[in-house]
Parts: structure tokens; sequence; C-alpha cells
């Protein structure tokens, strides 16, 4: 097998999970961005957008307009501090809450229907084997790597820097 056919394959099941998040219930509006924040301000209630930013290793400008779209669809609030009243803690709406719960069981859902049939020893198999191309593309930058780690290593690559 080529290591075309492999990447074509790896593409391909990107696509496909995005239809599956779709299927599974994944709220119609709501971009997995979104639901990153979302989970951020339900776990950290009351932070500020200076707070998502960081944690989310985002531009304070792009939590500004995600967060003045998730108020203006109901999806948050925002309180002015009395103390510092040019800043504003966010909160969850009851609506807001409902719909990262479904974001959430979408993609809880879509992860398990992908790994259907996958003994534990497969799963170990093919973490390793996704790990190794990782390595050898970051020249092993990337090991071990969270989320956030990897963002911070897009934004040293100059890809979709947002600061």
């Amino acid at each position: 097998m080529l290591p075309r056919e492999i990447n074509l394959r790896l593409i391909q099941m990107g696509l496909l999970r995005r239809i599956c998040l779709k299927k599974a219930g994944y709220p119609e509006g709501l971009y997995a961005g979104q639901q990153h924040t979302l989970e951020y301000i339900r776990r950290h209630e009351g932070c500020t957008q200076t707070e998502v930013a960081e944690a989310l290793r985002v531009s304070a400008a792009s939590v500004a307009l995600s967060t003045k779209r998730l108020q203006k669809t109901g999806l948050i609030r925002k309180e002015t501090n009395e103390e510092n009243l040019r800043c504003n803690r966010l909160y969850l709406t009851e609506k807001g809450n409902g719909l990262m719960e479904c974001g959430r069981l979408a993609f809880d859902r879509t992860d398990a229907k992908m790994m259907e049939g996958f003994t534990q020893e497969q799963m170990q198999t093919l973490a390793e084997l996704l790990d190794k191309m990782i390595e050898n593309l970051s020249d092993g930058q990337a090991v071990g790597c969270d989320f956030f780690a990897m963002r911070d290593l897009e934004q040293q690559a100059g890809l979709h820097c947002n600061k």
C-alpha cells in the first residue's frame, strides 16, 4: 500500500467523522470551536474572555467575536464585573448548556461508533501507529502533545495563527 492511499483514507475518515457527527445529533449551527468554548465556560463558570483565549490558545479578538455570537444566539450571558467595568464574566445559559451537552454526546457517540469492533489491543496498536506518523511529521516535536500543545505548534508554524 502506498503512503498516498493511507493519507486518502485518513482524509476520508475525517470527512466521514464530520458526517457522522451531524447524524449523531450535533447541534445545527454550533461549530466545533464553539463547542470547546462552551465546555470551557461550563468548567470555569464566571471566567473572562481573556481566560478563554489563553486556555484555547486563540486570540482575544477571536474569542470576543465568538462570545458575541454565542450571546446573540442565547447560549451564554455576560455579566459585567463590578470591580472592573471593562471585564465581563461568562456564564452558560440553560440553552447553551443543553446544546453543549448535545454536542458532547454527538462527539462521544461518533467516537464510539468509529471504534466499534476494535479490541483494546487493536486500539493500542492503532494509537501507536498514529503516534509514529505524528512523530515523523513533527520531527518528534509533537509526541505526546495534547490539543493545546498542538495549537501552539500550529501557531509556531504560522498556520491558523490567531495571535
